[in-house]
């Protein structure tokens, strides 16, 4: 305490010198003491100043006290013994799907088309989105965008057949307060009523069924049907945020300095926007918490909500991705770092795991899931998709933008996922890889996966791998969740979505295990080969793996 009194006495007295040094030239000042003092009834520390002002007719001598801390009389050096309770983990489940892709709207309508092997990816010729004109932005003339019904004429004329607004984004339904809400938690909202409705936790009107809290009394929450609103919470992935608002409002502060920002700006660009807005909106108290960890932010989303039911902090979670920032921006900034293919040609923009791939197409959209403890799930006698298993993530801890030759921190996250779900990669029957297309990413990726699995188990198809990109370009923070619904389903169906155009793959190996058609998925009782797996990478070296499998017996 001695050493510390003297210090912080030497500063004072360092300080001031240099302050009056600084002072009027007209006076000569000079400091005759500092000393410091503590106080035995509280350990205050005290600097006292005495400071001489001389000049050419007065002299003035000045005192003051100044009090620099004060502390507690006594420091704990120790907390409890005990450790926080063991809590039991919970299983998790999945019980609801929603879809917003470059395909449509509709989990089925979206599933129906990944069958049918179609593309959601368009030209951009004489076409403007989200009130930009990207007919000239880097050379970039192909985008995935998300199909709208105030856009039909359009879509139509670069090749969009599609019914007559069937299966479209509604902008006058979900985003119809456009000035206070960014097109991404628009997405999330019709995905989120979607995946909502389909677990029959809300009517068709969108009210909850049986709401209930934890102060509900007994009477009011006998039904098993019940919804604990104060358990049930939101956690929404998102890459990029509102950088197209972000862009719009740059260029209104150029063009007119003294024109206002509206005070919905800040609130509208979050990333967090989707996540809070959706919990709002169905009065969801529990948990709200948002991932925005590039490409794999959906990914981890789900990572996360499942953890969330997992320890018991929540029974419910509404948990996915959103992203919509096709905007020259955006484009731009991708094509500056040439992650986009420059390719003309919807047929051949993007091929990942191909040849003559060239990189990825940008895209837009949301992929909702009801996560749900098995307890929850069985009380409300709810229709089981698949269980979530396990969840691993990691970091390449190698560069911002591409991952290691090698794919050593996509195989960690990998191998972490199946440590955390108990089980093996030879129980693995499916891969939905990030593949976006880039010619380092798919190698990369390509490499980690044949560590993992091991040649003679990708030769023999034992495992099936797809690349769901090829049909919806890359959606970017929203494409983990996609894809994760992409991969349930193949589940359910037994059927690995095509990597639509892939017909030269980037190794011989793909061709026992990877197919421009569909394939049936290698499911195996005696090798209890009924789980699949869904990646999502990201800038910055961010991975996640996520290990579903089919719904536990009845």
């Amino acid at each position: 305490m001695r050493t510390k009194r003297a210090l912080l006495a030497a500063l004072a007295n360092r300080r001031i010198s240099h302050n009056l040094a600084c002072s009027s030239s007209s006076s000569r000042n000079s400091l005759s003491s500092v000393t410091s003092s503590s106080s035995s009834s509280s350990s205050s520390c005290f600097v006292a100043v005495n400071i001489s002002i001389l000049d050419n007719k007065s002299c003035a001598k000045i005192s003051f006290k100044k009090r620099l801390f004060h502390s507690a009389t006594a420091h704990l050096k120790e907390g409890f013994d005990d450790p926080p309770p063991h809590r039991a983990h919970h299983r998790v489940v999945v019980t609801g799907l929603g879809l917003v892709t470059p395909l449509g709207c509709g989990v089925e309508h979206n599933w129906n088309e990944i069958q049918a092997r179609k593309t959601g990816i368009r030209t951009v010729e004489k076409k403007y989105i989200h009130e930009q004109d990207l007919t000239s932005v880097g050379g970039i003339k192909v985008v995935a965008n998300v199909p709208r019904k105030r856009s039909i004429k359009e879509d139509s004329e670069n090749g969009n057949k599609k019914d007559a607004g069937e299966n479209m984004f509604d902008d006058s339904k979900w985003h119809d307060d456009a000035n206070r809400v960014a097109p991404f938690v628009a997405f999330s909202r019709d995905a989120a009523f979607q995946a909502l409705r389909d677990a029959n936790i809300i009517d068709n009107d969108g009210n909850i069924y049986h709401a209930m809290t934890d102060g509900s009394s007994s009477s009011s929450s006998s039904s098993r049907d019940s919804i604990n609103i104060d358990r049930f919470g939101t956690s929404i992935g998102v890459g990029m945020g509102g950088v197209s608002d972000i862009s719009n409002a740059g260029r209104q502060l150029y063009e007119s300095p003294k024109k206002k920002l509206s005070p919905h700006f800040v609130p509208k660009v979050l990333a967090s926007a989707a996540s809070g807005n959706l919990a709002s909106a169905w009065n969801l108290r529990g948990p709200t918490h948002c991932s925005s960890t590039a490409c794999a932010a959906g990914a981890h989303a789900i990572g996360d909500a499942f953890r969330t039911i997992q320890r018991g902090d929540a029974d419910l979670m509404l948990a996915g991705g959103a992203e919509s920032c096709l905007d020259a921006v955006s484009i731009l900034g991708f094509r500056t770092v040439r992650a986009l293919t420059m390719a003309h040609d919807i047929s051949t923009a993007c091929l990942p795991l191909d040849k003559n791939r060239s990189g990825f197409v940008i895209g837009e959209g949301a992929g909702m899931l009801v996560l749900e403890s098995y307890e929850s799930a069985k009380k409300r006698k709810a229709t089981i998709y698949a269980e979530l298993r396990g969840y691993g993530t990691s970091n390449d801890a190698f560069h911002a933008t591409k991952p290691p030759e090698d794919g050593r921190g996509a195989r960690l996250a990998m191998v972490n996922a199946l440590v955390d779900s108990g089980l093996a990669a030879t129980n693995i029957a499916h891969v939905n890889l990030h593949a976006t297309g880039t010619p380092i990413g798919d190698e990369a990726e390509f490499k980690a996966i044949l560590s993992l699995f091991g040649e003679e188990h990708l030769r023999k198809g034992n495992v099936r791998i797809s690349a769901t990109k090829s049909s919806t370009g890359h959606c970017l923070g929203a494409s983990g969740a996609i894809e994760a619904i992409f991969t349930i389903l193949a589940l359910r169906s037994g059927v690995a979505p095509a990597t639509v155009g892939l017909s030269r793959p980037l190794s011989d190996i793909l061709l026992g295990c990877a197919s421009g058609e569909l394939q049936d998925i290698s499911f195996s009782a005696e090798a209890k080969r009924y789980a699949a797996m869904s990646n999502s990478f990201g800038f910055g070296g961010t991975n996640a793996s996520l290990v579903f499998s089919l719904p536990p017996p009845s």
